[in-house]
């Protein structure tokens, strides 16, 4: 049997692979549904894509 794939690991979720959460710029804010702008786009240092 070979090693698990990469996919297979981050999915089972270690500490290796856990979003470092002392980088997050702050928790999300979670609003009604309606009609907003977006004024600013920042970007987050602890996630990525």
């Amino acid at each position: 049997m070979g090693k698990r794939i990469i996919p297979q690991r981050r999915g089972k979720g270690g500490l290796v692979y856990q979003s470092p959460s002392h980088r997050h710029v702050a928790k999300p804010i979670h609003l009604a549904e309606g009609k907003y702008s977006v004024k600013e786009i920042i970007h987050a240092p602890g996630r990525n894509a």
